[in-house]
């Protein structure tokens, strides 16, 4: 027999997190006195806000994103934070919910190495409700403090302290979900735990589930143990290396930068294989890239000064051929168990280097396999950009990077949206 729940969550994550608190007890409230713009005088003084009192101006703040809206956009003007939002418990409007996760709380950081840094200000990524500066979060300086980074590990230990304001037999972490069939109205999730299977129909589907099962290049030898394709796995194997082994990295983005830095530190040599396009055009790359971003914050030494040095070395190759070999648009083709890859480049002959360790970093995308190949077929990405909303299939939204989105401020918006609309609909229904 199927557990029953209005909502489900799959994804453990911060929009995931904050979505749970929002549809558990959290709204928030305009204070109009502490608002810098003007356009709120149409809004009532603490009045709550829904998708309806928006005004006019955020259609055209620089927090509206193709992928929803900026949650601090209410909050920030100018970059100077002015707080006009109040949080309040709203228990009237209370929805049922449960939380399902194959992670713990924090979701993609258990991918990442408990050192690896955050490229955004560490306090970009508060969730509303716990204050991240209260919290025992390690710091690393930056030009200015407002751009002060932390790191993997403390991020963990913030969101398990967010956890704890949720209730707990909501929560089910390390729970994985099978598969995902839907039935109008309802969608029904199969979930497995120690080998127990579960079933749970609920109204409405939120997909929080990330951008976490690694990108492959689908070659023979991907599979084999001297291969990586996290950040953290890679560097977990470079620990265990002789100085001077043999690195291969297949990739040019920001993880790319900080597998190429923990080489170093390792001292091992380094080869790259480097597309001749990115390094002509460097920040114009596709914009929607990892490899785009490298090249954009490369060029500021003082904030970030690892990637900084891994651009200098994409560039200029020559001067550090001691320890760094770049393979300018080859292509990696094969790999053995005798540890040789295979490498190709246009109307030449494959050519085989000896390596140690192969770090594939090709990026990220999410597990939509458990959802129903009906779904599967069709654009998923086809979304109401203001609740968050699938247009093809009523009751499924989705938050976070799934929907293509970069940063976590962009996330809040999301699970602020998608919960308004929860809730207002489930209103209208017991209402009627």
């Amino acid at each position: 027999m199927a557990t029953d729940t209005t909502a489900a969550i799959i994804g453990s994550g911060a929009s995931g997190l904050f979505t749970a608190q929002l549809l558990n007890h959290l709204t928030f409230v305009h204070n109009l006195k502490q608002c810098l713009q003007p356009d709120f005088h149409h809004m009532l003084h603490l009045d709550t806000i829904l998708n309806e009192h928006l005004p006019p101006i955020f259609d055209k703040r620089p927090g509206k994103t193709s992928t929803g809206q900026w949650f601090d956009s209410f909050l920030y003007h100018h970059a100077h934070k002015k707080t006009c939002l109040l949080p309040k418990k709203d228990h009237c409007r209370h929805i049922d919910w449960l939380l399902f996760s194959n992670q713990a709380a924090g979701g993609s950081w258990h991918t990442y190495d408990i050192n690896q840094r955050t490229i955004s200000p560490y306090h970009w990524m508060e969730i509303p409700g716990l204050p991240i500066k209260k919290n025992a979060i390690r710091r690393y300086t930056a030009l200015t403090d407002d751009r002060e980074k932390t790191d993997a590990l403390s991020l963990r230990q913030y969101f398990t302290q967010y956890q704890a304001q949720l209730p707990p037999h909501r929560l089910h972490f390390n729970h994985e979900v099978i598969e995902i069939k839907h039935n109008p109205p309802y969608w029904m999730l199969t979930v497995k735990h120690h080998n127990k299977i579960s079933m749970i129909r609920a109204t409405y589907l939120i997909l929080a589930i990330g951008q976490t099962e690694p990108t492959w290049l689908n070659i023979p030898g991907e599979d084999l143990s001297f291969v990586s394709h996290t950040n953290a796995q890679a560097i977990q194997s470079m620990k265990k290396l002789k100085p001077n082994s043999h690195i291969l990295v297949i990739g040019t983005g920001l993880s790319a930068a900080d597998t190429i830095s923990a080489a170093q530190h390792y001292k091992h040599h380094i080869s790259q294989i480097v597309s001749h396009q990115l390094l002509t055009q460097q920040s114009q790359y596709t914009r929607s890239s990892s490899s785009h971003r490298l090249m954009y914050i490369g060029n500021l030494p003082i904030e970030y000064p690892h990637q900084y040095h891994v651009k200098t070395m994409m560039l200029y190759p020559e001067k550090f051929k001691n320890h760094y070999t770049q393979y300018l648009d080859y292509q990696l083709v094969a790999l053995d168990k005798q540890k040789i890859a295979y490498l190709i480049k246009e109307n030449q002959a494959i050519k085989p280097i000896k390596v140690d360790h192969v770090a594939f970093h090709l990026g990220y995308q999410s597990q939509r396999s458990i959802l129903p190949k009906s779904i599967m077929t069709d654009n998923l990405n086809t979304f109401d950009h203001q609740t968050l909303e699938s247009t093809d299939y009523p009751n499924l939204f989705l938050a976070g990077s799934c929907t293509g989105g970069w940063f976590q401020r962009f996330f809040l918006g999301h699970a602020f949206y998608i919960a308004e609309t929860i809730k207002k609909r489930e209103y209208m229904k017991n209402k009627a």
